[in-house]
């Protein structure tokens, strides 16, 4: 029987699609069998890339609702977030958070076998101390990418839309473009460490707390924490939330505060992007935009996010090692935030030559910005203009010419001729 056959002898599930439908009787009657076979001999057309582009996607875009949805419980209450439950139960029939999480299974069920594998390969093998199998996987490359876009366009956007804006009214202020630029990288440093420390914020605090709630007894048996609540008259069930709860809690201080003192590290370069340019061609551009968002701000930051949730993790498991898979992390941070970084560069303008430092300090508009100027200038390499640089070429010295001198009248015996009578009287005169 094939899933047309199927369909037509079952038409209660037409809202299924083949995937869906072919994944679910595969999983329920045929689990002891690879899927390819089974998928194959049922008629469904196996998924391509742009499946998995579709999908590793799609899962980029749940996650960062259950983020936003995360942050806005640990800051507002489970209150807040409950009025937007009550409504998805209502039209849905299943409350926000467990209808995304059944969104991204769907989602990952749906990838390629070939692309679940990639996406569990690490980028550093900490048994080895060596890189992880993943760099010699592309689809590793592609669907760490899709997966980090949504995140990336959610917290870099804003920022780099905050240093357009204002560095468009500087410049229609008759500001210096560079002042103008140095003050929007500012703006969008700040911005971005603001968005990028709630986003990473959000995730470490769900998926620790995803994570303690899945152990088992067993696997809490060391858990102090869990043991004294227990104490206090709590039953399993409550004393897991609790300590659930507590740990998430904590595992998201640390993620957001860490991750957004390096969050707008790689924004501030890239905000030249859309102001002034950047300098070099078009490979040093994109060199540039890679070494910005990868190793400036992704590598620091995903490896201070996996360190905090594993911080996190240690209330129930005391064991957890604080760098486990830390460094995993961060080279993959730094791989796809490196792709990010370098496609901004590419499609970035080549910024002017720089004009000279005295004629942006005197072309300021006020004193504090002939300061900022003035900064800017020293921290650069400046060259002395030509017409400044005195003539140090070595020549005989130049004797004076002296001044001319009135030859003395002649003097002759008897009486003295008028010329040596007015000579005479200048000389009394002089004495």
């Amino acid at each position: 029987m094939n899933i047309k056959e199927f369909r037509s002898q079952y038409p209660q599930y037409s809202d299924l699609s083949d995937q869906d439908l072919s994944q679910s009787l595969h999983q329920k009657f045929y689990s002891d069998t690879d899927y390819g076979d089974f998928a194959k001999a049922f008629g469904v057309e196996q998924p391509g890339v742009w499946s998995d582009i579709k999908n590793t996607l799609n899962i980029g875009f749940q996650g960062l609702a259950l983020d936003a949805r995360e942050v806005t419980r640990q800051v507002f209450g489970d209150r807040f977030v409950s009025a937007v439950d009550a409504v998805d139960e209502w039209t849905q029939g299943k409350p926000s958070e467990p209808l995304i999480k059944e969104k991204i299974e769907k989602s990952q069920q749906a990838l390629t076998p070939d692309m679940q594998a990639a996406l569990q390969k690490s980028w550093w093998d900490d048994e080895r101390n060596a890189p992880g199998e993943a760099w010699s996987d592309p689809r590793a490359y592609l669907g760490g990418f899709m997966q980090s876009l949504p995140g990336t366009v959610a917290t870099m956007g804003p920022s780099l839309a905050i240093a357009r804006g204002i560095y468009t009214a500087q410049i229609a202020a008759k500001v210096a473009p560079e002042i103008a630029a140095a003050k929007a990288a500012t703006a969008a440093q700040l911005a971005g460490g603001l968005t990028e420390g709630l986003q990473a914020a959000g995730q470490t605090s769900r998926e620790t707390r995803d994570a303690i709630l899945k152990l088992s007894p067993d696997e809490l048996q060391d858990s102090k924490v869990l043991h004294s609540l227990i104490d206090s008259g709590m039953s399993f069930e409550d004393a897991r939330s609790q300590l659930a709860e507590d740990a998430s809690s904590q595992a998201m201080l640390i993620a957001g505060v860490a991750t957004g003192i390096f969050g707008g590290m790689g924004d501030r370069v890239l905000s030249g992007a859309v102001t002034k340019g950047l300098s070099g061609g078009i490979a040093a551009r994109v060199a540039k935009g890679a070494a910005a968002e990868g190793l400036l701000e992704e590598f620091p930051q995903s490896y201070l996010q996996r360190v905090a949730g594993n911080v996190g993790l240690q209330a129930a498991k005391p064991d957890t090692p604080t760098t486990q898979g830390a460094m995993s992390e961060a080279v993959g941070g730094a791989v796809i935030g490196g792709m990010m970084g370098g496609a901004v560069g590419a499609v970035s303008k080549r910024a002017e030559p720089t004009p000279d430092p005295i004629q942006r300090i005197t072309s300021t508009p006020d004193v504090d910005s002939a300061i900022l100027a003035a900064d800017t200038a020293l921290s650069e390499p400046v060259s002395t203009p030509a017409t400044l640089v005195a003539d140090t070429t070595l020549s005989a010295p130049v004797e004076p010419t002296p001044a001319p001198v009135t030859p003395l009248p002649e003097l002759t015996e008897g009486p003295r001729t008028q010329e040596q009578q007015l000579w005479m009287a200048s000389m009394d005169a002089e004495a």
